[in-house]
């Protein structure tokens, strides 16, 4: 969980605004399902993280499945 996660709630996120969505959150990590076109950097199955939108925009990543900027997201290390 990212600090400005427990921020928003409550009110102290300077550059985010408390949400009554719940799925709020900025940080997220997983595995890519599929790939939009133009995006050359990841391709299916690779295990990625990042944060979806940028702080100070909408959030939600407590989901299943999210669209997120390719822009805003990097690989793990392979072992």
């Amino acid at each position: 969980m990212n600090p400005l996660d427990t921020k928003i709630p409550r009110g102290e996120g300077v550059t985010c605004k408390a949400t009554t969505s719940r799925r709020a959150r900025l940080d997220m990590a997983g595995v890519v399902e599929e790939v939009g076109h133009g995006v050359a950097a990841f391709s299916c199955r690779n295990e990625v993280y990042g944060m979806v939108r940028g702080v100070g925009s909408p959030q939600g990543t407590l989901a299943e499945f999210i669209g997120v900027d390719a822009d805003l997201l990097a690989q793990t290390a392979s072992p």
